[in-house]
């Protein structure tokens, strides 16, 4: 490994990305069938030991974690809970949130 190399791994590790919006609708599979996560238009980029404090709660309903509706603070562990409910779907081979037709 070159020094360039080096330094890339230790800015990368010096930043913590946080997703904010882990869904079934993100989770994109490739031609070798590998999942990739994808739309990181919410997501936000913060420094080891930072506060993730948010100003609004950003995300899609029914996948955000509770605790982040009563703090405000995203972390790894809110999008490891969204993780999580995406893994139940995939398991149970059903949507968490089943979408109802109004009725004419």
């Amino acid at each position: 490994a070159t020094f360039q190399d080096h330094q890339r791994c230790c800015i990368c590790s010096a930043i913590l990305v946080i997703h904010r919006d882990i869904k079934p609708a993100n989770v994109l599979i490739d031609h070798e069938m590998n999942a990739r996560l994808g739309d990181f238009g919410l997501a936000k980029l913060y420094d080891q030991g930072f506060d993730p404090q948010t100003s609004k709660v950003a995300g899609t309903f029914g996948y955000t974690a509770p605790e982040l509706l009563r703090t405000g603070r995203a972390s790894t562990s809110t999008d490891v809970y969204a993780f999580g409910l995406v893994m139940l779907e995939v398991v149970c081979g059903r949507r968490l949130i089943e979408r109802r037709e109004a009725k004419n």
